[in-house]
């Protein structure tokens, strides 16, 4: 993905290991389904869908060059054999 700030290119590995399932973050109160939503991650159905509920990844990445930190909100799913990934949105994180 690209920083807005400089157009800078940053890489990040997205990894099951590594992340964790936006519900926790959620069920910590990092952050709220509705904040989600109105940043278009997906439609607040979908977040707050039972169904759905362990599709939704998320990853912290931090970039040295412009001193910021971003959430990469992600899933892998298995299609016969075959694994797709899906990215839903990369949101720079802004402490208060």
């Amino acid at each position: 993905f690209y920083c807005n700030d400089k157009g800078e290119k940053h890489q990040t590995v997205l990894s099951l290991k590594k992340s964790t399932s936006l519900n926790e973050a959620v069920d910590k109160n990092e952050m709220t389904y509705e904040e989600l939503a109105k940043l278009g991650v997906d439609k607040l159905e979908y977040l707050r869908s039972e169904d759905r509920k362990h599709e939704y990844r998320y990853l912290r990445t931090f970039s040295d060059n412009c001193k910021k930190e971003f959430l990469v909100i992600f899933n892998f799913k298995e299609y016969g054999g075959y694994y797709s990934c899906r990215v839903f949105g990369v949101i720079e994180v802004v402490e208060e």
